[in-house]
Parts: structure tokens; sequence; C-alpha cells
């Protein structure tokens, strides 16, 4: 415990997510309902605070092998902790959020049950590359789009956890095209370093500082666009303008 404790502390920091999970989740919901429910909210933190671990130890694996090359500092890379620990913790997290999920649903939460289910396969499937991690680097903007479209999925299994949705499908979906924006700018953004290690791959490398910003602009016009969905709600610029 103490090894992924030190984990934690180096590549997620526990303040840091328990913001991000609060910003994610009050968002979700906020938005979505127009309203605000501290148990709703408590719920929705615990799910995204356990999903983005989980995710966060997901991504060390996959990048071990680079990060041997680029990063040997990280925990993983310089021994802190075994690969194959990491992996039985891949495995243990994702049984966490399967019954996380299964009490969701016999509490009465059919919907975000239904929807956090289907997140939790689809983050799955992220960590296995999709089963064409080949085809997904020769199409990094494919694979961009792809991993931060979970992002959705979450978002709309949180927000469907509170008990002012109106029953509106496309409600529940609004606030995460807002939050894909901004996670889909700040992904590009964090990897901008001209001096980055070549097996690192980054937008900046294979794309050019033209066309990567291009792409900056993209992310921008989802933030703008899930803004205009969301009717532009203080909420709403908050967040965009914190993640940005």
């Amino acid at each position: 415990m103490k090894v992924w404790l030190a984990f934690f502390k180096e590549r997620l920091p526990l303040p840091m997510l328990m913001i991000l999970s609060l910003g994610f989740t009050g968002t979700s919901q906020t938005l979505a309902t127009g309203t605000f429910r501290p148990w709703s909210l408590s719920i929705g933190v615990i799910l995204s605070l356990l999903f983005f671990l989980v995710m966060r130890v997901m991504d060390e694996v996959k990048d071990f092998g680079k990060d041997q090359v680029a990063h040997p500092e990280r925990p993983l890379p310089r021994g802190l902790i075994r690969l194959e620990q990491a992996q039985n913790m891949v495995r243990l997290g994702l049984l966490v959020l399967f019954l996380m999920d299964l009490l969701l649903l016999v509490t009465g939460f059919k919907l975000a049950a239904g929807i956090f289910l289907f997140t939790i396969i689809y983050l799955y499937f992220m960590y296995k590359e999709f089963y064409a991690s080949e085809f997904l680097d020769r199409q990094l903007i494919l694979y961009l789009t792809s991993h931060q479209s979970v992002l959705i999925f979450l978002s709309a299994s949180l927000a469907a956890l509170s008990p002012d949705w109106s029953g509106q499908g496309a409600d529940l979906v609004k606030p995460g095209v807002l939050i894909v924006g901004t996670f889909f700018l700040y992904e590009i953004a964090r990897k901008l370093d001209p001096a980055a290690h070549p097996v690192l791959n980054t937008y900046r490398i294979r794309f050019g500082i033209a066309r990567t910003g291009l792409l900056m602009v993209t992310g921008a016009a989802f933030i703008v666009l899930g803004l205009w969905l969301n009717q532009g709600p203080l909420q709403g610029w908050a967040y965009a303008l914190a993640v940005t």
C-alpha cells in the first residue's frame, strides 16, 4: 500500500484528483438538471474518483514501454511498482467499478447503472486500445477522439444520478460535450514540448506546430459548442476556464 500511495502522489495527487472529480461531477449534474444535490454529488464524486484512479493505472501500463525510454524516472520504469503489480491493480480496479455499478443498480439508479456499465466496458476497450493498437498509432486524431469520448459517457452516468433530471436524453449528453472540449484541448496542450523524446510521438512532433494549433482551435470550438448547448451558465464557463 505504501508504494501505491507514493505512486499516486507522483502520478495523480489526491488534491488534484478531488478537484477534478468535484468539478467533473458538479458540472455534469448541474448543467444537466439546473440544480445541485449534495448527496447525488457525493455519489458521483466517489464514482469519478475510482474511475480516474483506474484509468491512471491503465495509462501507466499502456505507456510502460515508451516511459522506459522517455521517462525512466516514473514509478513503473524505475521499479517502484512492477508491471505485473500494475496490471493486477487494473483488474482489481475494474472489479471495484463493476461492483459499484451493481450497487447503483440494486439501489434503484437503473439508468445511471446502465450508462456507467457501458462506460466501464468502453474503458476496458480503451485499455486494450480497441484491439487495434497499431492502427490507432497511425491515426493519432482517431486515437485522441476515441479516448476522449469516454468522458461523455462518464458525464452522462453521473448526471443520471440526479433526481432532478427531466428525462430528456440530450440533457445527459450536453455537459459531456463541454467537458470533452476542455479535456481535448488540455490533452493537446500538455504535449507541446518541442524537446519531447521522438518515441512519445506527440502531436507537435507528428503534425508540426501549425496543424497542432488547428487541433487546439478544434478543442476550443467544442468548448464553445458545449457552452452554447448548455446555454452558457456560470458553472459551464467556470469549469471551462478552470480546465483550459
